[in-house]
């Protein structure tokens, strides 16, 4: 009999921001790097690292350029930027581009932008975000997450007509992110042990699809391994989608998604049938948020839950 797994509520979605604040991040967010200029210039970057180069916005005006760490941080880069670039939204500003790190130009993306140097902010150029904010007339910001020795990294740069036009950033006192679900990421297995579930990273779906290109994917790959290696273990494939469409039909949708990696690793890989189950939940237990565009394509995944770890 399958048993349900807890499901943590994506905490960031059900704490609002007041009118002065820009972030409110979670308990235990360390500065790591602060400072104001009432004069400077940033070069804000506005699309991904293509025919050699980056776009850049160039601006002048007051700049703030601050960096927060979160150590123990179980909520990957694209959970945590999706959290924040919602609540700049919420705070007025309209989003102008926002990439993960291969979408974003990986290796190329990151050198070529502003980045606070080491130990202040870390970049796993393998797994970032970045998003890029303006309200108008002459307010921007821009926003770089990523994560490295179980610690996230958030860089904020802000550009406006004074230093007075910053907006608070606030530490909660309800809560922490830090519960928040991992979306995968290298340690996909580790968190599979520690946790007994975790989403599988780099398996996607486009909007009502379930299918996906590739299959020969390093997750599914390590999933297998791991199930061969502990032949007692069994799991359930859990499928979500995103908010969009009613509730029965996506949850068909997010059970067949499920359905499609349980026929992979039974055909593929050769596991056993009754070492796994496949069931969906539709869009009833998102990751972040289903107001943007990255919300909505991290919330259609596949999570994996070990019943009985060894």
């Amino acid at each position: 009999m399958i048993r349900a797994a807890p499901y943590l509520a994506l905490l960031a979605s059900a704490l609002p921001l007041s009118a002065q604040t820009l972030l409110e991040l979670p308990l235990g967010a360390e500065v790591t790097l602060s400072e104001s200029t009432e004069r400077s210039s940033y070069e804000l970057p506005i699309g991904p690292f293509a025919q050699n180069s980056v776009e850049f916005e160039r601006l002048t005006g007051a700049v703030r350029r601050q960096v927060w760490r979160i150590d123990e941080a179980q909520a990957g880069p694209g959970v945590l930027l999706a959290v924040l670039s919602q609540q700049i939204a919420d705070a007025g500003f309209s989003e102008e581009f926002v990439c993960m790190a291969a979408a974003c130009g990986g290796f190329d993306f990151r050198f070529a932008i502003e980045v606070a140097p080491e130990p202040a902010m870390h970049v796993n150029i393998l797994d970032y975000g970045y998003a890029a904010f303006a309200r108008e007339p002459d307010e921007r910001v821009s926003i770089l997450v990523s994560e490295g020795g179980g610690a996230a990294y958030i860089q904020m740069i802000e550009v406006g007509p004074s230093s007075s036009a910053f907006e608070d950033v606030t530490i909660s006192t309800r809560g922490s992110l830090v519960g928040l679900e991992a979306e995968g990421g290298a340690d996909f297995i580790g968190r599979l042990r520690s946790a007994s579930r975790a989403p599988m990273p780099g398996v996607n779906f486009d909007f009502g699809s379930t299918q996906f290109a590739e299959v020969d994917l390093p997750a599914l790959q390590d999933l297998a391994a791991f199930l061969r290696d502990n032949p007692a273990i069994e799991i359930v494939l859990v499928g979500h989608t995103d908010a969009d469409g009613g509730l029965n039909s996506n949850i068909a949708v997010s059970r067949a998604r499920a359905q499609t990696i349980r026929s992979i690793l039974l055909e593929t890989y050769g596991i056993a049938p009754g070492r796994v189950d496949a069931q969906g939940v539709g869009y009833l237990m998102p990751l972040a948020p289903n107001s943007s565009q990255l919300g909505r394509e991290l919330n259609r995944r596949v999570e994996v839950v070990v019943l009985n770890i060894e």
